[in-house]
Parts: structure tokens; C-alpha cells; sequence
């Protein structure tokens, strides 16, 4: 804030002031000319920047000349290859607890490759085998290594007509992973 001087009276004046105090002349001088600027290099930076991002987002949409060639040859050679079971159900059981089934056991991967983001669902069924519910949940080990048994654990809200339970593996987002029992014996109660 400045002072300037009134034109009529020639008194002190704040620059902000509506008018003069004194004489009361109208003392706001309409600003002209001010404009917001930018510097050059400012400006430079953000088309710079504005044009990498560009070629970013087109380089990652489009697939590279190499991934077409594999994917078009791998589909024409390659058929799909059923996969065989690539876990091992090494135990399982469930009980009712403060109101939750839980479904526990352990799972060996049987693959010769890590498996990353195994999920086991426990499914729950009454005495005639009609479906209740069914919770998931990642198995404890994260990726699970060839050779590996990773413990599980699975929880649903209890429901008093469960009477069996059974334990499926699926990827966290995806389809199911196939398995085989080591114990051929069903989801049994503690």
C-alpha cells in the first residue's frame, strides 16, 4: 500500500482509498497495462513436457513391432497347451469360530514356475449339498516358489445350515488354477 497525492487538494491519500478523505474526489486510477506474464522458459518447459507425455502414452498404446511379430506367430505355432495341476491341495479343514467358518490347510506349488497372487475360495454347502456362500482370500506366500507349501486361511459369516466345505485356487484376478489332493479325503469339520 502507497500514498499518493489527491489531484484537487494535494493531501496524502492511501492508493487503495475509494476517495479522498479531504475533498472527496474519487482517487481509484484505473489500472491499464498489467497483464500476468510468462517467461519464455517457462512456457518452453511445458511444451516440452507436454510433448513427451504425447509420445509416452502413444508408445505405450501401440504394441512395438517385436510384441506383433510373437503374438501372431506364438497364435499361428503355438495352439494352446492344456495345462496340467499346477498346485497340491497338501491338507485342508474348517470350523465354526466366533460366528465365522474358517476354511485353513496348506498348498504346494507343484509348478516349475513362481505362481504370483493365489487365491483360495471356500466355498460353504448345506447337508443336501445346495450352495450357501463362499469367501477368497491370498494364500499367505506371495509368490508362492516351485517346491513351496504356503499355509491359507479363509473366512465367511457363519450360517448354521453349513454343513460341508470345499477349497478352490484362482489367480486374484483371473481364472482358476488347477490342483490335485495329496489327501483324498473331503473338506472334513474340527
Amino acid at each position: 500500500m502507497a500514498l499518493i497525492k489527491c489531484p484537487d487538494c494535494g493531501k496524502d491519500v492511501s492508493d487503495v482509498a475509494p476517495s479522498c478523505p479531504n475533498c472527496g474526489r474519487p482517487c481509484q486510477v484505473p489500472v491499464v497495462g498489467k497483464e500476468k506474464k510468462t517467461s519464455p522458459a517457462a512456457t518452453g518447459c511445458l511444451v516440452l513436457f507436454l510433448a513427451a507425455f504425447g509420445l509416452w502414452v502413444i508408445s505405450n498404446l501401440l504394441p512395438s513391432e517385436n510384441s506383433r511379430k510373437t503374438a501372431s506367430s506364438s497364435e499361428v505355432t503355438n495352439p494352446p497347451v492344456p495345462i496340467g495341476p499346477q498346485l497340491e491341495l497338501v491338507k485342508y479343514s474348517w470350523h465354526i469360530e466366533y460366528g465365522y467358518a474358517i476354511l485353513e490347510g496348506q498348498v504346494r506349488n507343484i509348478s516349475p514356475e513362481p505362481l504370483k497372487n493365489v487365491a483360495a475360495v471356500a466355498s460353504f454347502y448345506d447337508s443336501d449339498g445346495g450352495f450357501i456362500t463362499s469367501s477368497d482370500t491370498l494364500i499367505d506366500y506371495n509368490p508362492v516358489l516351485p517346491g513351496q507349501t504356503s499355509p491359507f486361511r479363509v473366512m465367511a459369516t457363519q450360517n448354521p445350515t453349513m454343513k460341508k466345505a470345499r477349497v478352490e485356487f484362482k489367480e486374484l484376478l483371473g481364472g482358476t488354477i488347477p490342483f490335485r489332493n495329496a489327501e483324498s479325503k473331503k473338506g472334513t469339520k474340527k
